[in-house]
């Protein structure tokens, strides 16, 4: 599969498997309370580039640009190999990408943040693949991508995302009791509870986000993964690499 912010070419010999959720009374259950979740609608599409500017600011509260881009520079371009990787040393990791990710290769490549981010998650996507590791998908990532609100831009990520994807998580009594539990520890979106449930009962090493404030309140939490930036995950990746 080759990946590009602008285009998806699907390989037949690409393996992608999609496990469909089981019926039972907990599913449906859970389909509703989830159904019953309002989201904002996604904005509209921006006008995409493929140069950023150098001095857009940092439209989005949490870290500050200048510490990312410090970290984007470390960063091997683009598109890492095997042998730039050393993946012979690494783990195999099982990663949940929340919709923000599969969304910014869509958003407004000009801003140099969005770029930033949106080459480090080609980046790793790129690694994964070659790693083998599984990248989980869910009913809650369903759903939040069926809410986006610009039908060109959701079908675009709704392809991207079923193109990932190398499982899917279902629904089971575990998730929905996991939740209540998030949903007492913080005051999160109810969404962003289903996300990090759904990422805890399918084992994920890491939820990916390029969301600060969820990042930021994630922690504060009591999780059983960690939550990153694709950034600050793609250089844990190299400094291991280089260990």
């Amino acid at each position: 599969m080759l990946i590009s912010p602008f285009f998806i070419v699907h390989s037949p010999s690409t393996p992608c498997s999609l496990t469909s959720s089981q019926s039972s009374d907990t599913g449906q259950h859970s389909m509703a309370t989830l159904a019953k979740l309002g989201n904002k609608a996604s904005p509209p599409v921006r006008r995409q580039g493929t140069i950023p500017r150098q001095h857009s600011p940092n439209s989005e509260t949490g870290q500050p640009l200048a510490d990312l881009f410090s970290l984007f520079l470390q960063i091997p371009h683009f598109h890492a190999t095997l042998k730039e990787c050393k993946l012979e040393y690494f783990i195999k990791m099982r990663l949940y990408f929340d919709v923000c990710c599969y969304s910014r290769l869509y958003d407004d490549q000009t801003q140099v943040k969005i770029y930033m981010e949106s080459e480090a998650i080609l980046n790793i996507l790129n690694i994964s693949k070659q790693n083998h590791d599984e990248i989980v998908g869910s009913p809650a990532l369903d759903l939040e991508i069926d809410q986006i609100g610009n039908i060109e831009k959701r079908e675009k990520i709704k392809y991207f995302y079923h193109q990932t994807i190398t499982e899917k998580s279902d629904y089971t009594e575990d998730v929905f009791n996991r939740v209540k539990e998030l949903s007492e520890q913080t005051n999160i979106k109810k969404l962003d509870s289903f996300h990090l449930s759904f990422a805890e009962n399918s084992n994920a090493d890491i939820l990916l986000t390029t969301d600060s404030r969820f990042e930021k309140a994630c922690s504060k939490m009591n999780l059983k993964m960690k939550v990153m930036n694709p950034i600050k995950y793609l250089m844990e990746v190299f400094n291991d690499s280089d260990n």
